[in-house]
Formats: structure tokens, sequence, C-alpha cells
């Protein structure tokens, strides 16, 4: 899986490297992720449940694989779901606020979209921005569902649903990884996959 990450800097390292929320498929080493597809599905299942049908998705570059893995749990639950995928509906660009206003832009003037998952927490802020400035009611008009549980998703107008990542366990479960690699450099390599909490808001 592709992460837009050169291994260059791995390959020859006479230390200890922990992977956090990103994997490369040629570099052997200890890594710590969250399952981005299960978060994902689990958001677009409840969206769904709502009665959406037609669910637009924003990411950041594809060549990440945080963003393939969310993105096949998008579709994961359209074909769960008996939903055609409609590409029109889906953008992707940098984890930039700038760019996912225009990503937004451009797949609400494609389709008629009821929901937006956002799989950045910058895009998600870029989203609301688009949404607001051309007074598109949430969740009235559009429902939303962004991504990192931020102090801003629940300052926002309506407040954010989000999809919060266990920050701290990862934290400690990394520093846990890298101590145990430093005392044993020839164990085995573990990779640790957490799960994700929908925190369900005003925003859908």
């Amino acid at each position: 899986m592709n992460t837009g990450i050169s291994n260059q800097n791995f390959e020859n390292a006479d230390y200890p490297v922990i992977f956090i929320d990103r994997k490369l498929s040629n570099v052997q080493g200890d890594s710590i992720s969250v399952d981005g597809a299960e978060a994902i599905e689990k958001a677009m299942d409840y969206l769904i449940s709502k009665g959406h049908k037609s669910i637009g998705f924003i990411g950041a570059q594809t060549a990440l694989s945080t963003t393939e893995d969310r993105f096949a749990g998008y579709k994961q639950a359209l074909e769960k779901h008996g939903i055609a995928y409609n590409p029109r509906i889906c953008g992707f660009g940098k984890a930039k606020i700038v760019e996912a206003r225009e990503i937004c832009k451009k797949i609400l003037s494609e389709d008629k979209v009821t929901a937006l998952i956002v799989s950045s927490s910058l895009m998600s802020i870029g989203a609301m921005q688009f949404l607001s400035d051309y007074m598109i009611k949430v969740p009235d008009e559009i429902a939303i569902i962004g991504y990192d549980d931020y102090i801003w998703s629940t300052i926002t107008t309506p407040p954010m649903s989000t999809i919060s990542q266990p920050t701290k366990e990862i934290g400690e479960k990394a520093a846990k990884l890298i101590l145990e690699r430093i005392k044993n450099p020839e164990k085995d390599i573990e990779n640790i996959v957490l799960n994700a909490k929908l925190i369900i808001r005003q925003s859908c």
C-alpha cells in the first residue's frame, strides 16, 4: 500500500522505527494504526440508516495509505447496502481547507448529494466553511461527518459529528512498542490496529 513516504530514510537506519498512522508495504517495521475502513463504514452505516443514499466522499491524496483505507470503507458500505458507487461525488486533494472547499463545490455541482463524509480533519473545516458560506443548511439540506474529533468540532454551527481516533492509546502503545524494540531488537514485528469511535452531534 502506497503512503507517499519514501522508504529511503529507513532502509539503512541503525535505530528502531515505529510507523504511526501510515504503513509502508515494502518496509518491515513495527506499526500502530487505526482501522480507517471500519471507521468510515460505520459512519456510512449511520448515514444510510437515516435515509441517505447519495453520500459524497472528500479525502486527502490517494497516495496515502490512510486515504486508501478510508475510501475502501466508503465503497464497502455502498456495496453492503446495494448503493451504486458514483465517482462524480467523490473528490481527493491535499489535506488543506482551501482544497476541501473546491472539492465540496465540485461535488455539489455534479449531482444531488444529501450527505458528505470528509476523511481529513482540515478538510472537514473546509467543507463546513463552504456549506456555511453558501448558506447550505446542515443537516437539513446536507448532513456531514468529519474525521478526528478535535475541539473545534464542538464549536462549529452546528457541532460536527466526527470519527474520533484513540490518540492517547496510540501514543501509549507506540511508546511501549519502541521501548520493547530497543530492549529486544530481534523480536517479531508487531502491527497493532485500533478502532475509532463515531461521535454523533448535530451535523447529521
